[in-house]
């Protein structure tokens, strides 16, 4: 994938792969900060049980479908998750009154709740960011990766057709 681009004249192709790095880097070092602020606060779930239940706070009672699509991991890996905050009286699983073979997914009040213990931590987190970045620095970063991201999104849409 991009770690094997070679050095052109310019060293362009350096740059991106270093960037794509960086963001590499920053995605695990901010997981791992949180998995221990969530840890030092007794909070018992993986990241991948958040990134689900953050799905569900924005947009309740999804097929798990949809919520494959949002997370973009696999059908089984997805249930698993699933399965593990139903067990966990989190969430809850609903028959579709249209399709009986289709189960939406709604937070239980439990789960509904873990976002007010949560939204402190992220809000720390990204405090210690901006205390020491400018938010123009954070706003420039963003929208060039936003881009970056628009445009590796549209080259794998165009290969699919």
């Amino acid at each position: 994938m991009y770690f094997c681009a070679v050095k052109n004249a310019s060293g362009e192709l350096v740059q991106v792969l270093e960037m794509m790095e960086a963001i590499n880097q920053l995605r695990l070092a901010a997981r791992s900060r949180f998995q221990k602020l969530m840890r030092d606060n007794d909070i018992d779930l993986t990241i991948e049980m958040l990134e689900v239940m953050k799905i569900l706070w924005r947009m309740d009672g999804l097929n798990q479908q949809e919520i494959v699509e949002k997370t973009v991991r696999n059908k089984a890996s997805v249930t698993s998750i699933i399965t593990n905050l139903e067990s966990r009286n989190l969430i809850s699983r609903r028959q579709h009154d249209g399709d009986k073979r289709c189960n939406l997914i709604f937070l239980t009040k439990e789960g509904a709740a873990y976002r007010e213990k949560l939204l402190p931590l992220v809000q720390s987190m990204y405090k210690d960011v901006l205390e020491n970045i400018p938010t123009a620095d954070v706003s420039s970063v963003s929208a060039v990766m936003q881009r970056m991201q628009a445009i590796l999104s549209s080259e794998i849409y165009q290969e699919t057709e």
